[in-house]
């Protein structure tokens, strides 16, 4: 693509020598000839490749110097997920983990799951500081919070709290970030792991964000309708190994884009444009005790806890 050429493999060695001049020439040396080979022939090398362009709505930019920088990807029942990625700004990776059944004491496994998000989510979670993240794995208001970009509270105050909150932005009386502030931007990567067809995983989705919007009497017309397509889009696609699905969540806008990607068939996507509906699929994967996967829950506990404690 042309985002991929652009880059241009001398900004690749200039952010790697910026950053390691004390390195020796001849390491930097043999450090660029493998970069910039891999860029050319798409293959991986032992310096890792630096420059990753992932199948995403968004042509996803994953710039990282593995070697240099001591940025290792995290493998996830041998997939690779890059510690941080750029959409509009750095996400990191906090949470990862699978999606499994287990039958007759076999696990089957079916997806790898890699949750990326703004650092500064922890600001919105300082009522949690101290807590372990055993603690918080179990913690649904904790996973609330999470979701929502915004302390847990119970709805009347927090909704008292957000007028005075914008309001004293408006008037100019506060300059501190306020409870009317978005939720942080977060990132799902999901990489198939056992071929299914879509149609399952998206009957699997439906009933799983439909019960979840039933139980807080939220599922009317509009959410129906915004359903109906995302189970559609997944109709008649077929989730080969290692095809990608990916949801972003802006932080701008109370809304979700999916994307599909699988080898030899053009990238789909489709933008879920109802609140209520993004809110739950992201429950879906980061509702607590209620989540689709329990190691993604307890890999982002434990990372978040750690990041509440510095």
């Amino acid at each position: 693509s042309a985002t991929y050429h652009r880059q241009g493999s001398s900004s690749i060695r200039g952010r790697c020598t910026r950053i390691y001049r004390p390195l020796r020439a001849e390491w930097l040396a043999q450090a660029f000839a493998t970069a910039t080979a891999s860029l050319l022939k798409a293959r991986p090398s032992p310096f890792s490749p630096p420059l990753v362009l992932s199948p995403t709505p968004l042509r996803v930019l994953v710039l990282f110097c593995s070697s240099a920088m001591g940025s290792e990807m995290v493998t996830v029942d041998q997939v690779p997920f890059a510690p941080e990625i750029t959409v509009t700004k750095p996400l990191r990776l906090l949470g990862y983990g699978v999606t499994d059944i287990e039958i007759h004491f076999l696990q089957i496994k079916y997806n790898a799951i890699g949750i990326y998000m703004e650092k500064e989510i922890v600001r919105h979670l300082a009522e949690w500081k101290g807590k372990k993240g055993s603690e918080l794995a179990e913690d649904d208001a904790f996973f609330d919070a999470v979701v929502s970009g915004s302390n847990y509270m119970p709805s009347l105050i927090l909704k008292g709290l957000q007028f005075l909150g914008c309001l004293m932005q408006t008037i100019r009386l506060d300059d501190s970030t306020s409870s009317c502030a978005a939720p942080v931007e977060k990132y799902f990567r999901i990489v198939v792991i056992k071929e299914i067809k879509g149609s399952q995983y998206g009957v699997q989705l439906e009933s799983a964000v439909r019960d979840r919007l039933a139980a807080v009497d939220k599922y009317e017309e509009e959410e129906e309708e915004a359903l109906e397509k995302v189970t559609e889009f997944f109709q008649k696609k077929y989730f080969k190994k290692d095809s990608l699905i990916t949801f972003h969540f802006p932080a701008a806008s109370h809304t979700a884009e999916i994307s599909f990607a699988t080898e030899g068939k053009e990238e789909a996507k489709v933008k879920v444009e109802n609140p209520n509906v993004a809110e739950m699929i992201q429950k879906w994967y980061l509702g607590g005790t209620r989540a689709v996967s329990p190691t993604t829950v307890k890999s982002l506990a434990d990372n978040l806890g750690t990041m509440l404690a510095q």
